[in-house]
C-alpha cells in the first residue's frame, strides 16, 4: 500500500487507567511524540471496563 508523500500516519497509543503506571506510560508517549513532532492519538483502556 502506498501513500502520498504528503499522507502522514497517526499513531495509537492504547493506556492503562486509572492506574499510575499507565499515566506514566501516556506521559513518556507523549513525550516521545512530541519530541519528534509526531501525530498521535491516546486510548485510555480502564481496568473496570476494558476495550473489547
Amino acid at each position: 500500500m502506498a501513500f502520498a508523500p504528503s499522507a502522514r500516519r497517526v499513531s495509537a497509543v492504547l493506556y492503562h487507567y486509572p492506574c499510575p503506571d499507565g499515566a506514566f506510560a501516556a506521559l513518556a508517549a507523549h513525550l516521545y511524540f512530541s519530541a519528534a513532532a509526531l501525530p498521535v492519538c491516546f486510548f485510555p483502556n480502564t481496568v473496570y471496563d476494558p476495550i473489547r
